[in-house]
């Protein structure tokens, strides 16, 4: 196994989106090894707010109304597309349109808010990744298949559709383990290479 003296960061760009929240990812390099159900990540906002006030229900004041001011709400703090919003009633409180920045006050106006905002959380950083105790191989199978082979099938194993980004460093303590045959690879005898981290997402993006 090639030995690696720097740290190398590799970036695959995004094609496109699932909008699901329910995925289901098989390996495309072996279709029997692995067959998992993931509920993606997600994350709740209750009573969301917007300077102070309630987050109102439309992105505009009376227009874009519902989905269109959760996806903006969550697309401000980082997250992806909204999939859960109930509306309810904003009875003593003002409401302020997130676009618009438009006040609803209860007492002139029907006004309505959010209960919660739930957003999606495509994406997910593990640090050091491991194989059964031993340090994640760089390599699929020993000594082939390295690089985005393993990081992909890393990330298949937990549900996500592909690795987005990855960085690789020479492993010089530790024994480290493929994820394709669970071969160990023992620095002390061979050139073995680890990540120090990957980042898995929900989208899929171009083919081996």
């Amino acid at each position: 196994m090639k030995s690696i003296q720097a740290i190398i960061v590799i970036l695959i760009p995004i094609i496109t989106t699932i909008t699901t929240t329910d995925a289901r990812i098989s390996s495309s390099r072996n279709p029997t090894r692995r067959l998992q159900r993931r509920l993606i990540d997600t994350i709740t906002f209750d009573d969301p707010t917007h300077h102070g006030k309630l987050l109102d229900y439309c992105l505009r004041f009376g227009s874009e109304c519902g989905k269109p001011a959760a996806d903006a709400y969550c697309a401000q703090r980082g997250y992806d597309e909204a999939i859960s919003f109930p509306k309810r009633r904003a009875y003593d409180r003002e409401t302020l349109s997130l676009e618009q920045l438009s006040t609803c006050s209860p007492a002139h106006n029907v006004c309505d808010t959010f209960d919660y905002v739930t957003c999606l959380v495509t994406e997910q950083t593990y640090k050091s990744p491991m194989e059964h105790g031993r340090s994640l191989d760089s390599c699929f199978k020993f000594e082939s298949e390295c690089g985005a082979s393993a990081a992909d099938a890393f990330c298949e194993d937990r549900g996500y559709a592909r690795a987005k980004e990855y960085a690789l460093i020479v492993a010089t303590e530790g024994e480290t383990m493929t994820i394709g045959n669970h071969a160990v690879c023992d620095p002390r005898w061979h050139g073995c290479n680890t990540f120090t981290y990957i980042t898995c997402v929900t989208s899929v993006v171009g083919s081996n």
